[in-house]
């Protein structure tokens, strides 16, 4: 049985640690890509629970100013990924029975959410509704 081994004329001996050279930067940047989008994912889901929360503090209040204040306190400390939300709340319907909307937008820095240091930001607003009681008593004032 011979074994034939060549040499210079034509080996492919030694390619796979060069293949893996190009290979390995390459799934690295796909991966950090992909843990990035879901870092943004999660920001936005963030953004979601805190315009709920920040909806339902603001469909206990007894009025639409204290709803309002309510709301911003809650989107306050309830940021998760939002550094600095802005509260948009809607109160023209503010009865017994009626709703209370909550819009929660914020701009996170993409390269605070990502690990790779993408630039820029990525703008993200969410709107929760929540209902008032209808046997609630609530002062229109």
């Amino acid at each position: 049985m011979s074994r034939c081994q060549t040499g210079r004329d034509g080996s492919d001996r030694g390619s796979a640690p060069v293949e893996l050279a190009i290979i390995a930067p390459i799934l690295m940047i796909i991966s950090e890509l992909v843990i990035g989008f879901g870092r943004v994912e999660q920001a936005n889901l963030s953004a979601t629970g805190t315009a709920a929360a920040a909806a339902r503090a603001a469909s206990l209040a007894r009025t639409p100013a204290t709803a309002e204040a309510a709301a911003r306190t809650m989107a306050q400390a309830d940021r998760g990924s939002c550094p600095s939300p802005e509260v948009t709340v809607d109160t023209a319907a503010f009865h017994p029975g009626g709703l209370v909307k909550v819009t929660v937008t914020c701009r996170p820095s993409l390269a605070e959410l990502t690990s790779i240091g993408l630039p820029g930001h990525v703008h993200l607003t969410s709107t929760m509704a929540s209902g008032i009681d209808q046997w609630r008593e609530v002062d229109a004032g």
